[in-house]
């Protein structure tokens, strides 16, 4: 009986320390990117662009097996981009929340558009797609706020989906 608890306290050691060191690097990397949020000379429209850029060009490599039909394409929504800035500057951002439960639900979606315009909708959006007609909610992509505040987790989103 000893020696079976001393094969677990070896092993539970190095796994609760490898534990603890990826939740210290899953933490100073939120850390950096709510800094580089605040941070005047940080461009998330350039790094928008550059991820897009990077995920197109390791597509056009790889292209994925039983998938046919195209891609969307992205540009940057230069007004969202602005009203981002604004939102930062004013301070109504969010610094810590779960965007799985923050995020804006259809319902909310269509709320928010009963009382506003597809301009307002469009400035929580910072990727417009492609070919899309306007004034639809699928021109609009990569929301970050929740049409009250932008939220730190958002952006972060936006950044992992802009480089799939």
């Amino acid at each position: 009986m000893a020696s079976s608890d001393a094969q677990r306290r070896r092993f539970r050691r190095p796994l609760s320390l490898l534990i603890i060191a990826y939740k210290a690097i899953l933490g100073l990397s939120e850390i950096i990117v709510g800094v580089l949020l605040i941070v005047p000379g940080f461009d998330p429209q350039a790094t928008f662009a550059r991820l897009s850029a990077e995920a197109s060009r390791l597509l056009e490599r790889r292209p994925c097996l039983g998938q046919n039909a195209p891609m969307a394409s992205y540009s940057v929504n230069e007004r969202a981009v602005a009203h981002a800035r604004q939102l930062i500057k004013s301070r109504q951002y969010v610094l810590a929340s779960e965007w799985g439960e923050v995020q804006p639900r259809a319902e909310d979606q269509n709320a928010f558009l009963a009382s506003h315009s597809w301009e307002e909708y469009a400035e929580w959006h910072l990727g417009l797609t492609e070919g899309a007609e306007d004034e639809t909610k699928a021109r609009y992509a990569f929301v970050f706020g929740d049409f009250r505040r932008i939220h730190r987790s958002g952006v972060i989103a936006c950044h992992y989906r802009a480089a799939e």
